[in-house]
C-alpha cells in the first residue's frame, strides 16, 4: 500500500466529516479526467454525503489520482482536509527508529546513543505535534470561521424566518377572517343556490309553458294560413261575384228597361184593343139596334115610339159604351 492510499485510509473519517462542495470536487475530477459525467451521476444518486465521499475516495486509490484529489480539495475550499492529509506520519519512521534501535542494542555505545536519538526523537514528535497542533488550529480557525459565517447566515435566516412567522400570523389572521367571511358567503350561495333551483323548476314550468304556446302560437299562423288563402280564395270570388252583380245590375237595368218598354206596349196595345173591342162592340150594338129597329118596322111594338133605345140588360146604348170602356180601363 503506498503512503497517499495510506495517508487517504487514515484520514477517511476527517474527510467525510469536514470536506464541503461536493458537487464542485467531482467537477473538478471530471476536467482533470479522472471520473467521467456517468459516474458522477452515480456517487451524487446516493443522498448522503459521507457515502459520496467514500465512493470519490474508491475512485481516486483505484485510480492511483491522489494529486488531482488534493488538487480539487484545494480549488473548492478544503485545504483544512488537505493539511490534514499531507501531515499525516507513518508507522515507516517508527520502523527505521525500531531498527535504529535494535541495531543499537548491539552498538558498544547504545546507550548514549539511544539517549540522544530519543531525545531526537522526542524533539521531532514535539515538532511534529507543535506544526500539527498549528495546522489543527489553522484548521479549527477556519472551520469557527465558517461556523461563525454558517451561524450569521442561520441567524438571518432565523430573523427572515421570523418576519415570514409574522407574516405567516397575519396571513393566517386574514384568512380566519376570509374564512369568516367565506363561511358567510357560503350559507348565502347555498340560500341562492336554493334560489336558483326554485327558478330553474319555474324556467322548466315557463318552457313547457312556452313551448304549448309555441306550438299554439303555430297552429295558430297556420289556421291563419289556410284563412288567408281561403280569404284570398273568398276576395277573388267576392270580387268575381261583384263582376257577376254589377253585369246583372246592368242586365237588370235592361230587363227593367225592356220589361218597362214591354209594359207600355203592353198598355199601349190594351189600350187599343179596349177601342177596338168598344168599337167592335159599338157597332155590333148599333147592328143589333139596326135589326131590332128593321124588325119593328116590320111588326111595331108599343115601345117602338121610345125615344130612347135600349141595348142589353134594360141599359141604354150610348151609356153601355161608356160604362164598358170605363171598366177596362
Amino acid at each position: 500500500m503506498s503512503d497517499e492510499t495510506r495517508r487517504l485510509t487514515r484520514s477517511l473519517s476527517f474527510i467525510k466529516e469536514n470536506t464541503t462542495q461536493i458537487e464542485k470536487i467531482l467537477d473538478k475530477l471530471i476536467e482533470d479526467g479522472i471520473i467521467g459525467m456517468d459516474e458522477r451521476s452515480q456517487i451524487l444518486a446516493n443522498p448522503l454525503l459521507e457515502n459520496q465521499l467514500h465512493s470519490v475516495i474508491e475512485k481516486i486509490i483505484r485510480k492511483q489520482a491522489y494529486q488531482s484529489f488534493l488538487s480539487a480539495l484545494k480549488t473548492t475550499g478544503n485545504n483544512h482536509v488537505v493539511d490534514k492529509i499531507v501531515g499525516l506520519h507513518f508507522p515507516k519512521d517508527q520502523k527505521d527508529n525500531q531498527g535504529m534501535n535494535r541495531e543499537k542494542t548491539y552498538t558498544v555505545n547504545s546507550i548514549e546513543e539511544e539517549g540522544e536519538e530519543k531525545s531526537h526523537y522526542e524533539q521531532y514528535v514535539k515538532e511534529k505535534t507543535l506544526e500539527e497542533l498549528k495546522l489543527e488550529n489553522d484548521r479549527l480557525k477556519t472551520q469557527q470561521s465558517i461556523v461563525r459565517e454558517q451561524l450569521n447566515e442561520k441567524y438571518k435566516k432565523i430573523q427572515e424566518l421570523k418576519i415570514e412567522v409574522r407574516n405567516y400570523k397575519r396571513q393566517n389572521t386574514e384568512l380566519n377572517e376570509k374564512l369568516k367571511s367565506y363561511e358567510e358567503l357560503q350559507v348565502r350561495m347555498e340560500g341562492i343556490e336554493e334560489e336558483l333551483q326554485d327558478k330553474d323548476k319555474m324556467n322548466r314550468i315557463i318552457e313547457i309553458a312556452l313551448c304549448e304556446r309555441s306550438e299554439e302560437i303555430d297552429r295558430l299562423q297556420r289556421q291563419c294560413e289556410e284563412l288567408k288563402v281561403e280569404s284570398e280564395e273568398k276576395s277573388e270570388q267576392i270580387s268575381y261575384l261583384s263582376g257577376q252583380m254589377e253585369l246583372l245590375k246592368i242586365e237588370l237595368g235592361k230587363a227593367s228597361e225592356d220589361r218597362h218598354r214591354l209594359k207600355q206596349t203592353i198598355v199601349d196595345m190594351s189600350n187599343s184593343m179596349e177601342e177596338k173591342f168598344v168599337d167592335m162592340m159599338s157597332a155590333l150594338n148599333d147592328l143589333k139596334a139596326y135589326k131590332q129597329a128593321q124588325c119593328e118596322v116590320t111588326t111595331p111594338r108599343n115601345s117602338s115610339s121610345s125615344r130612347y133605345q135600349y141595348g142589353r140588360r134594360g141599359q141604354p146604348l150610348v151609356l153601355a159604351k161608356t160604362k164598358y170602356r170605363t171598366q177596362h180601363k
